[in-house]
């Protein structure tokens, strides 16, 4: 951060998203450049925010359409895919999947689990957000 008068400047490393390093940086440019921490916070909040809308656009065009060919599926696997989406026991084959992969109970939440990673190829896919004590398995559930 830098301050026009006298070429006040501070400058740090910091991780954009750790708190403790933000308050951190916040207090010594603040010190340092003799401006109000709030004030600071609001340009270093302004510049996050236009920081990631740069990383969003870039994405956009590196992945944007034409950079990847869609994957073609032979038409013996595109039946097979709809028939098993078709299946009256559709849920329970999910879970006997699950089970078998060693991922037992917990029956709706692999659901929703399943139901969230098959969205993601929607336009709008389904986020899940998992909370639980400690050690209780959750990130065997949010592995990739």
């Amino acid at each position: 951060m830098s301050k026009d008068e006298a070429a006040s400047f501070h400058v740090d490393v910091i991780e954009m998203y750790s708190a403790r390093q933000r308050r951190s940086f916040l207090s010594a440019a603040a010190s340092e450049l003799n401006v109000e921490e709030r004030v600071l916070k609001k340009d270093m909040g302004a510049a996050l925010l236009r920081l990631e809308a740069l990383v969003d656009d870039q994405l956009r065009q590196d992945l944007g359409p034409g950079t990847r060919p869609e994957p073609e599926i032979d038409e013996p696997s595109r039946r097979a895919a709809l028939a098993f989406l078709r299946r009256p026991d559709l849920f329970g084959q999910i879970l006997a999947d699950f089970e078998a992969l060693g991922v037992v109970g917990e029956q709706s939440n692999k659901l929703v689990a399943y139901l969230a990673a098959t969205s993601r190829k929607l336009d709008h896919p389904l986020a899940v957000l998992i909370q639980s004590s400690s050690a209780a398995g959750t990130s065997c559930l949010s592995r990739p």
